[in-house]
């Protein structure tokens, strides 16, 4: 579940859908259905736009809030993802997964990022940026966390 920068709220769910949220209601105003499998995380942009989900079908997704679209599908994880996290200036994505990988994304072009596969050595299960954009960091099941220079 991710609040929005305008209070909106979003969720995920393990049937593979994602939800928007009328939090005076509490009832559910949107549904986005094309994950296979479990949404594992879900994150908003900066500017409250887009939402964007990882899922247990290897999948990161970007999602249009006004219209419902998916606006891309990010492909490069070989197994479940379990985390995602957008940068502050809302340009990147990092995506974190069971295939020992954290991977960086192109949100304006909704490409990897080459030769950002950060390689660990268990599964990846959670991904933050530093307020400064410079620095990702990861929890990995191997009980460490780890920090990148992701500034280049």
């Amino acid at each position: 579940i991710a609040w929005s920068p305008d209070g909106k709220v979003v969720s995920g769910s393990g049937d593979g859908e994602v939800k928007l949220w009328d939090i005076n209601t509490g009832k559910v105003i949107a549904r986005w259905l094309w994950h296979t499998r479990g949404v594992r995380s879900i994150c908003w942009s900066q500017d409250g736009q887009r939402v964007l989900s990882g899922s247990a079908d290897g999948t990161a997704r970007q999602w249009d809030v006004e219209n419902g679209e998916t606006l891309a599908v990010l492909n490069g994880h070989t197994w479940l993802i379990e985390s995602v996290a957008v940068s502050p200036n809302g340009r990147i994505l990092a995506s974190a997964g069971w295939d020992r990988t954290a991977r960086l994304w192109n949100l304006d072009n909704n490409q990897p990022i080459t030769g950002s596969s950060l390689q660990h050595a268990d599964t990846v299960r959670s991904v933050s940026f530093s307020e400064d954009r410079k620095l990702l960091s990861t929890g990995c099941h191997d009980k460490n966390a780890y920090t990148w220079d992701v500034s280049a």
